[in-house]
């Protein structure tokens, strides 16, 4: 069976995200292409943000964490992993992970999968302003999910596009910022990640 990915830095996980991932599964695309799991994979650091947890005061564990609570109930339904694998290879850019699945057979995840990415990080990988940008495009199956305004975007024969059940406009860097104002965030997220967020003191240092 195929696995899908779809990585990021989850901090913190929030009903965007969550969007995202019910979309895939909503759109029957599992089932045609013959996809068993979704392995939702935090990054251990992020290349273009210097010093990624001592800026935000969380470890990957942290964020690990918060993407199981996010997504429990995919979990539960047997339709998602959150898979901790970036913490144990420790790459340094995306292109190494891809890497590593397509060159170690005996991985769970590898040359047979689904890459889930929104609009923002196909332009981004498409203006090549990822690390091996032209590699990745080359040599991955993507699965665009895009906000629905009754146009298909234009995309390369390696795109698949299925539309968002709905718009949803949250960024991580508005909910952190309301952390550090004492609000709740549990619209943005959801009951478990606010409650683990408050219980463990996350973001402490922003």
């Amino acid at each position: 069976m195929s696995k899908a990915i779809f990585l990021g830095s989850f901090n913190p996980p929030h009903k965007g995200h969550y969007n995202v991932i019910k979309s895939f599964i909503d759109s029957g695309f599992m089932k045609i292409y013959g996809i068993d799991k979704i392995h939702i994979i935090p990054c251990y650091k992020n290349p273009n943000k210097l010093n990624f947890e001592t800026n935000y005061g969380i470890s990957f564990n942290d964020r690990y964490k918060m993407c199981l609570r996010m997504f429990s109930d995919l979990i539960n339904d047997n339709k998602v992993f959150i898979d901790c694998i970036e913490n144990i290879i420790k790459p340094n850019y995306t292109y190494e992970l891809i890497e590593y699945f397509k060159s170690n057979k005996d991985y769970i995840i590898n040359d047979d999968f689904y890459w889930i990415i929104t609009t923002e990080t196909y332009n981004e990988i498409f203006k090549g302003n990822w690390k091996n940008s032209e590699w990745l495009l080359e040599n991955n199956r993507f699965v665009l999910i895009y906000e629905d305004n009754g146009q298909i975007p234009i995309c390369d024969i390696n795109v698949h596009p299925i539309p968002l059940k709905e718009n949803i406009n949250i960024h991580s860097t508005q909910i952190r910022e309301k952390i550090k104002n004492g609000e709740s965030v549990v619209n943005e997220t959801n009951i478990y990640v606010q409650d683990l967020i408050n219980n463990e003191n996350l973001y402490k240092l922003i």
